[in-house]
């Protein structure tokens, strides 16, 4: 079947393709779920919301159909993310430029979290807080609570820190587009980082 021809095979009757029908074809060429763990798919949201400030709805087929035609799919990346459609559709340099960013302060803020975590430990709450700042401390508090979160088993943190990225960065994108204020990071040593976790690998 030629990748072309998904979007006139699976075009509902009602007209002109939305931004969600965009995604729902999206994810069902590259079986990726609607839904993970009873809750919608994020990563699809992510593309909701960017689609529907940066592109015009009378393109959305087209772009869909590009994306299909010049994505090829890989172990790291099974399906097109908001830097693959952007760079397809000509809005790549921008956006990748922030991903980025983002990207990078949530692995300062989740690496801060995981070290307080092993070295400063449940009864020390306001050190913590200190410590992973504030954009940290909103995670701290969406995942039940700094005593919670110390009581994550060493099997589960691997999920866990990949949740807490997802989470900083879904505020990190709150903040981009003026839904809420930006909360303060910690003054960036990555020295320290380095410290940090040369201390937990080592024990």
């Amino acid at each position: 079947m030629e990748k072309t021809l998904v979007t006139s095979l699976t075009r509902s009757s009602g007209g002109r393709m939305d931004s969600r029908e965009f995604v729902k074809r999206l994810a069902y060429y590259y079986n990726e779920p609607i839904e993970k763990a009873g809750k919608p798919n994020i990563r699809l949201t992510y593309i909701i919301k960017w689609l529907e400030e940066e592109i015009n709805p009378n393109n959305y087929e087209s772009l869909l159909n590009k994306v299909i035609s010049e994505f090829e799919p890989t172990g790291v990346n099974p399906m097109p993310l908001i830097p693959h459609i952007a760079r397809i559709a000509g809005k790549g340099t921008a956006e990748k430029d922030k991903q980025d960013r983002w990207d990078a302060e949530a692995k300062e803020v989740i690496s801060r979290i995981v070290y307080a975590i092993a070295k400063i430990g449940y009864v020390n709450p306001d050190r913590a807080r200190v410590y992973v700042g504030e954009l940290g401390w909103k995670i701290v508090e969406r995942r039940g609570g700094w005593e919670a979160i110390c009581g994550i088993e060493e099997k589960d943190l691997t999920s866990f820190t990949a949740q807490c990225r997802d989470l900083a960065k879904s505020i990190l994108y709150r903040v981009d587009k003026g839904m809420t204020e930006k909360p303060a990071l910690p003054k960036a040593n990555y020295a320290e980082l380095a410290n940090n976790l040369k201390e937990l690998t080592n024990g």
